[in-house]
């Protein structure tokens, strides 16, 4: 068994994001359809008309309904929505973002051809400059009813009516649970001034989504977490949009996305980052692949010199307790990743282990990509940049994104690497894995 376990800690400031059913009331939703929304009215009106003219349930008939289930899907998780005549009426609207809705009604036929009721809904949430911050997809299929008075009907109302409210309660679960709109909530509600410039600047990438789809592994896990504006008032800039980037790598690499352990600003303050790490220990003797990262800030302990990991609340967990968990763990070889300042102490059996910077060394950003820098360089080497005859090790991943650290902050940044026994994990394997 490989255990790649990854910390990244950012310090420094920025903005937080709260995950979870509450984190994007904040903001204000415009809601525009797209054609296919409009196709598919004219579609069930239709049919409504010419297949069961008799029926008289608006509830259920009327093609306004189509778009009420979907505009309520998409804006109930919102504190608010207000409708666009176009997506340009949106920056002079008062909204925050834009949701372009697109929906699709049709007939679906099965094996032995019959028809079947499809419903499809598709949601492009964009910022108000245009730049596309996510994509959700819901679609449900309904197989015809046998009335007992009749061996086949010919009207699907009912299940359009099914399929579209089934489709509808995906849809709005996956913008509830959405971790890039959590993340966009806390740049764009973020109050005060470094706020605003925040959000002033692009929220977008080479490495936010990764280049490669590996076959899934069904037991892999993976424990992600990130921290940009503590309780305190204290910061560490682009944290979140880190951690949310590791957490796209991890899918690449074929962590399954339920298996994704995710914390993120409130919700990632000392117990429950702990609780978190418990579940992720038990998890972990079963796993083929464990993965943990972290994104936030650091201290250093002036008794004993060790790292300690700040949680939102201003709580501690020693970095050193983090690596005996990993190192505890039955597996071939693990991985820690910090991205800090940090002490590594001694090495571990079976462990390899990162830090971004040395305790008296700056760690610095990429203003323009929005990254740590050195997990900028380390997510580029997962991508393709260090791979080697198919492959990317953690030390091949490592060395490149050194050297590219240290170029880029001309020597004041010198990343650093320890492994017991030649540890060395391949994160990437197969020229195949790449899109």
């Amino acid at each position: 068994m490989i255990v790649a376990a990854v910390l990244m800690f950012s310090s420094l400031s920025g903005a937080s994001a709260a995950s979870g059913p509450d984190s994007i009331k904040g903001l204000t939703v415009g809601l525009y359809h797209g054609q296919s929304m409009r196709q598919s009215v004219h579609f069930l009106m239709d049919y409504y008309r010419d297949e069961a003219p008799y029926l008289v349930r608006p509830e259920i008939d009327d093609a306004a309904r189509f778009l009420s289930a979907a505009d309520a899907a998409v804006a109930r998780p919102f504190g608010s929505a207000r409708n666009l005549e176009s997506v340009e009426e949106a920056s002079r609207s008062g909204v925050d973002l834009v949701a372009v809705l697109d929906a699709q009604a049709a007939f679906k036929r099965d094996i032995k051809l019959e028809k079947q009721a499809r419903v499809s809904l598709k949601v492009e949430f964009r910022d108000l400059a245009g730049r596309r911050i996510t994509t959700l997809e819901a679609e449900s299929v309904r197989s015809p009813v046998v009335d007992a008075r009749v061996r086949v009907r010919r009207d699907l109302y009912r299940e359009f009516a099914a399929a579209l409210d089934a489709a509808a309660a995906d849809m709005e679960a996956q913008v509830r649970s959405s971790p890039e709109l959590a993340l966009f909530s806390s740049v764009r509600v973020s109050s005060g001034p470094a706020a605003k410039n925040v959000t002033g600047r692009a929220l977008s990438s080479d490495v936010d989504n990764a280049s490669y789809r590996l076959p899934v592994e069904p037991t892999a896990v993976a424990w992600v977490a990130g921290v940009e504006r503590y309780e305190d008032g204290s910061s560490a800039p682009d944290a979140e949009r880190d951690a949310l980037a590791v957490r796209n790598q991890l899918i690449g690499l074929g962590w399954p996305d339920r298996n994704v352990l995710w914390s993120t600003g409130r919700r990632a303050d000392r117990a429950q980052l702990l609780q978190s790490l418990a579940t992720l220990r038990r998890r972990g003797v079963a796993a083929a692949k464990v993965f943990v990262y972290f994104a936030g800030r650091t201290a250093q302990d002036r008794k004993t010199g060790r790292t300690l990991l700040l949680a939102w609340d201003g709580g501690t967990v020693p970095l050193e307790d983090v690596l005996e968990t990993e190192a505890g763990l039955d597996a071939g070889a693990a991985l820690a990743v910090v991205e800090a300042p940090a002490s590594l102490d001694k090495p571990r059996p079976g462990l390899a282990t990162m830090a971004a910077a040395g305790v008296d060394q700056p760690r610095q950003v990429s203003e323009t990509e929005g990254h740590g820098l050195f997990t900028l360089e380390l997510l580029r080497a997962l991508n393709g940049a260090a791979d080697k005859k198919g492959k990317v090790s953690a030390r091949a991943a490592f060395d490149r994104a050194a050297a590219r650290v240290k170029e880029s902050s001309a020597g004041q940044q010198t990343p650093a690497w320890s492994a017991a026994g030649g540890v060395d994990p391949v994160l990437v394997e197969g020229s195949q894995s790449h899109r």
